[in-house]
C-alpha cells in the first residue's frame, strides 16, 4: 500500500511505475509466505488459503494500475511526438 501510495505521488511516469512495480512484487511474496505458513502450520492452512487468494487479487489490481499508467505514458508520447516534430522544424535553421 505505501509504494502506491508513493508511486502515485510521483509526477514522472517511470517513478510511477518504479514503485507500482515494487508493490506487485510484494503481493508474490506474500502468496510464497502463504505456503510457508500452509506448510508449517496446519491448523492455519484455510487462512493461507484466504490470503493467498486476496494477494492475487491485489496482485491483479495492481497490475491493472501499471497496465493503465503504461497505456497513459503510451498516448502522451503519441500525443507530444507531432509537437516535438514541429517544434523541430520551427527551430532548425
Amino acid at each position: 500500500m505505501s509504494n502506491i501510495a508513493e508511486g502515485f505521488e510521483r509526477q514522472h511516469v517511470p517513478e510511477k511505475l518504479q514503485f507500482y512495480n515494487v508493490a506487485h512484487a510484494s503481493t508474490a511474496e506474500v502468496r510464497s509466505l502463504t505456503y510457508v505458513i500452509e506448510d508449517n502450520y496446519p491448523q492455519l492452512k484455510a487462512a493461507a488459503i484466504d490470503l493467498r487468494q486476496q494477494a492475487m487479487t491485489t496482485g491483479q489490481l495492481v497490475g491493472g494500475l501499471i497496465r493503465s499508467t503504461e497505456s497513459r505514458k503510451t498516448k502522451l508520447a503519441s500525443l507530444l511526438s507531432p509537437l516535438f516534430t514541429l517544434l523541430s522544424a520551427l527551430f532548425s535553421f
